[in-house]
């Protein structure tokens, strides 16, 4: 706490001495915000698999099958902490949930469907950490775009009716875009919020976990450290 004070102290002399115009430009290179992340969307199968997580005979595995040919579409919702500095660079780690539906028929190929009758269920947990660039300065902008990569490590659980589940540990890469809408203002202290756009598109998932194209939307709490 004592060496927080003395910087805040030396900061304050530092910025007492310098010329109004060099004392705005420190200012905005030397705010942080934190925030929380609350979330919710619709998953969309794209790409090619192999065949079923936690099953790779399903289908030959010299034969691809599209996404969307097994899996149908699905929901995702999550909670996430994170953190803007130096205006553009955002950081965040969360908790995503995702539950995987498949198609009641997949087809295989021109002449050969399969017909799920067990009414197996996917449901995955995963941790998320992610990596954004801001667009535009935070700060002084009422909508602000971003990009950025993300990679999730979580389980995959997977459960049929007459058997015991199963679990795989999977890994996935994303590719992130978006913006935030700001609602309110931070004034005087106060939280600010903000509405968000929070897309991804999977790139790759490890252990056959299913990708998609991830279209959400959240709110954000945003306060001071």
């Amino acid at each position: 706490m004592f060496k927080i004070t003395k910087l805040f102290i030396i900061l304050a002399v530092a910025l007492a001495l310098l010329p109004i115009e060099n004392v705005s430009a420190i200012t905005r290179v030397a705010k942080t915000v934190r925030f929380l992340e609350y979330y919710a969307g619709v998953s969309t199968p794209v790409g090619s698999r192999n065949g079923f997580p936690g099953d790779g005979i399903a289908f030959p595995t010299s034969k691809k099958v599209n996404s969307s040919d097994i899996y149908d579409n699905s929901f995702h919702f999550g909670i996430s902490y994170g953190q803007i500095h130096r205006s553009n660079l955002l950081g965040l780690i969360g908790f995503r949930f995702t539950k995987h539906e498949f198609l009641d028929t997949i087809k295989i190929s021109d002449t050969l469907s399969l017909i799920l009758t067990g009414d197996p269920t996917l449901s995955q947990f995963d941790l998320d950490f992610s990596i954004n660039y801001l667009l535009l300065d935070f700060y002084n902008s009422s909508f602000v775009p971003y990009v950025g990569v993300g990679i999730q490590a979580g389980i995959l659980v997977i459960s049929e009716k007459g058997f015991e589940s199963r679990r795989e540990t999977t890994l996935g890469l994303s590719l992130n875009f978006g913006a935030d809408l700001k609602l309110s203002s931070a004034k005087n202290g106060t939280p600010m919020w903000t509405l968000a756009s929070i897309n991804s598109y999977n790139l790759y998932g490890f252990n056959e976990k299913p990708i998609y194209l991830n279209i959400g939307l959240g709110l954000r709490y945003y306060f001071r450290p």
